[in-house]
């Protein structure tokens, strides 16, 4: 989920926005023009009071897109792009966008994937592929900034979905969350071992 709320999602947008462009080709069409993308952004902050903090910060995506988070970029993916894309970019580029986010919305659910839906989000993930090598990338070598290798990594998911379980027993988010907060715990630098390992016992005898 690292290379879809982190990576992937965050590329589309700098895509659509107009931030990633091919040198000689600036006005590409699926790129929204400035007061389009402020227009969005404006849009998105907007929602903030109808939106509970947990589920998204819902910040200006225009101005704050570089601090989003992976919560942020999940909101997005499943509920706000649909909506403020449709219409600001080619139905092209909105169709296979959309595979993917249809694709998002089994593969992030609490819930396990049956066989069959597991071959939804299979055909969602080709489509989407498909589409952005066929109508960003186009195989042409001026093109190469746009052929990212994190794209075709987007099909191994099903597949280590199969071997593995449900995406969100082997994600990280919440091991990374943990190892964030352990640096205000360590109060010696010259003894960090120590001095986490006597935080850590002093939280387990709190515990009980």
């Amino acid at each position: 989920m690292h290379l879809l709320l982190q990576i992937v999602a965050p590329h589309l947008w700098r895509l659509f926005a107009g931030i990633i462009s091919v040198e000689g080709e600036a006005d590409e069409y699926y790129m929204m023009p400035k007061s389009r993308v402020a227009l969005f952004g404006r849009e998105i902050a907007s929602a903030r009071r109808a939106v509970p903090r947990a589920q998204a910060s819902l910040r200006n995506i225009d101005l704050h897109h570089r601090s989003y988070e992976a919560v942020d970029w999940m909101y997005w993916l499943l509920s706000s792009a649909e909506d403020l894309l449709v219409g600001r970019i080619p139905d092209l580029h909105y169709d296979f966008f959309m595979s993917l986010c249809r694709a998002c919305r089994l593969l992030l659910r609490p819930a396990g994937l049956t066989p069959t839906e597991l071959t939804a989000v299979d055909t969602d993930v080709k489509r989407f592929v498909r589409g952005y090598y066929a109508s960003i990338y186009r195989g042409r070598w001026e093109r190469l900034p746009l052929c990212r290798s994190v794209i075709p990594a987007l099909l191994d998911i099903v597949e280590n979905m199969r071997a593995c379980g449900p995406e969100w027993v082997s994600w990280r988010f919440p091991a990374e969350r943990k190892i964030g907060e352990l640096g205000g715990v360590i109060h010696s630098r010259s003894k960090p071992g120590e001095s986490l390992s006597t935080a850590a016992n002093g939280s387990t005898r709190r515990s009980w």
